[in-house]
């Protein structure tokens, strides 16, 4: 979006100001300060007058914009400037005359070596700032190189589906005259794709009026960034899109334009907007963020003409206060409900939910479900936990790929029957399980629609089964497996006293003997 207002600076004006007023071989003053930055804002006409006190130690020079006036351009020592604006209006090809759109600059008074800036501006016609994209033709829009900052307004007709055209929306789009490939259309402007295109209810032959922006893929040209868009309905526009608070507080402006009433509206609390000003400017306030997560809200605007609404939504995120980073060691070792932050390799990761992870001092379950491979470095903050006997961290606040790791840490499986692994719940002082990588005999059977064991290295008698949990690309429910023996390697994290059921984080599997199904 482009900016509402443009900073005019006047230094140039200053140093020409520099040249013509003052008598030649006179020193410029050392020391310049004026009493305000910033004035108040003028009214587009019958604005009063508006002082600025300089205190100078010699000889100074001012500019400013072409529409201020001022008192004095130059002079010595303490001083009096007034400033008054000229009429902020403007006549159409037809010599009627109307507000123009709002204006702002600086004045610049200076010295030798000290320059003091004050902030200005003057009100208008806001419905003036709105962004109108120009209207091109397809044909006019192919001779265009690719450019991602400036968007163009096409219209034309849906002519053919391209790769993924209900999910994403793109497709082929024709004037009659020649067609162009849209990579894309959401219902609103996005930074990426947001899948919005479905609740449009547009298919072949359908007529779309679409902003976007010139780019190509090997050398075809294409319409990038593209989003419903029709110039008669463009009636709000805010400044900015987004923002990035502080971990302790965070506050800027919002700027709105709209072209009727409206409405501000905070996702969450720790959002908080003050009532619109005269100028449509909105004080907001972010609160600091006390939890070791991230967060992420919104503001939205909202603009009502007629039956007609339209809304627009800025962005907020902020950061969060990280803990200091533990080894899993010491993780272990605190209390639980403790927050934590750790890094390690991920050693296996499960189809379904959760993947261990090692720093070369213990393993430990995160139980969360993820993307990640063996062999990733991850970052994970997290509160400690248990479940039936493992230790582990659960629902994470933060997990995020810190890259490939470069060394393997060494962990030997140890080789156990069932029995043996069920003793390691009742260590002394209600000891947690070690999440340790076990060697286990047993036979794999269906159970629904998972993998599961049982006859745990031959202790029918006893009857322990084992939850399964697998990797990607390893499949238990097939002829190579099912109803066999096998040799299981895997981190043994929990076990259920109720249902005497392991649970066992798999990275091998290796068949024995057939065995007939009971």
């Amino acid at each position: 979006m482009k900016k509402i207002f443009n900073i005019l600076m006047s230094s140039l004006a200053v140093a020409a100001l520099a040249s013509s007023c003052l008598k030649e071989g006179e020193p410029l003053a050392k020391s310049v300060e004026a009493d305000v930055t910033e004035l108040q804002p003028f009214e587009a006409e019958d604005s009063r007058a508006q002082t600025i006190k300089v205190t100078s130690d010699g000889d100074w020079v001012a500019g400013a914009p072409s529409w201020i006036k001022l008192s004095a351009y130059s002079g010595n020592g303490n001083a009096e400037i007034t400033v008054t604006p000229l009429r902020n209006f403007e006549k159409d090809s037809l010599g009627v005359e109307s507000q123009a759109a709002p204006r702002s600059g600086v004045i610049t008074i200076g010295g030798a070596n000290a320059t003091c800036v004050i902030s200005v501006r003057q009100r208008g016609d806001k419905g003036k700032t709105l962004v109108i994209y120009e209207t091109i033709s397809i044909k006019d829009f192919l001779k265009l190189k690719d450019d991602a900052s400036k968007f163009y307004h096409l219209t034309g007709t849906i002519c053919g589906e391209y790769n993924n055209f209900a999910t994403y929306g793109n497709f082929y789009m024709t004037d009659g005259k020649d067609t162009v490939l849209v990579y894309g259309l959401t219902a609103t402007k996005q930074s990426s794709n947001d899948k919005s295109f479905a609740s449009l209810g547009l298919g072949i032959g359908d007529e779309v009026s679409l902003a976007g922006y010139h780019t190509s893929y090997k050398g075809a040209p294409q319409v990038g960034g593209a989003y419903v868009y029709d110039p008669e309905k463009q009636n709000i526009q805010i400044s900015p899109e987004s923002y990035e608070a502080a971990i302790d507080t965070g506050d800027f402006v919002l700027d709105i334009v709209a072209r009727g009433p409206y409405t501000v509206t905070p996702s969450a609390d720790w959002i908080v907007c003050e009532e619109p000003d005269a100028d449509h400017l909105v004080k907001v306030h972010i609160k600091g963020n006390p939890d070791p997560k991230p967060r992420e809200g919104k503001i939205t605007v909202t603009v009502t003409i007629g039956e007609q609404t339209q809304s627009l939504e800025c962005k907020i995120s902020q950061k969060f206060n990280e803990p200091d980073l533990s080894t899993i060691a010491e993780a272990r070792a605190l209390p639980l409900k403790s927050t934590v932050r750790v890094h390690g390799r991920v050693m296996m990761a499960s189809t379904s939910t959760g993947y261990i992870i090692n720093d070369g001092t213990a393993n430990l379950l995160v139980y969360a479900k993820t993307s990640y491979a063996a062999g990733d470095s991850v970052k994970v903050i997290a509160q400690t936990s248990t479940y039936n006997y493992g230790f582990q961290l659960g629902s994470p606040y933060f997990q995020d790929k810190l890259g490939k790791a470069k060394t393997t840490p060494a962990d030997a499986p140890i080789q156990i029957d069932s029995v043996a692994l069920v003793e390691k719940t009742t260590l002394a002082n209600g000891s947690l399980l070690p999440c340790e990588l076990v060697e286990i005999v047993g036979t794999i059977y269906k159970s629904g629609n998972y993998a599961a064991a049982k006859n745990l290295a031959e202790k029918k008698a006893v009857n322990y089964t084992a939850s399964l949990f697998t990797p990607k690309g390893m499949n238990l429910l097939t002829d190579d497996y099912l109803n066999k023996e096998v040799k299981l390697t895997g981190y043994y994290t929990a076990y259920k006293s109720s249902s005497k059921q392991l649970t066992i984080y798999l990275t091998k599997v290796e068949p024995i003997t057939e065995v007939t199904p009971e």
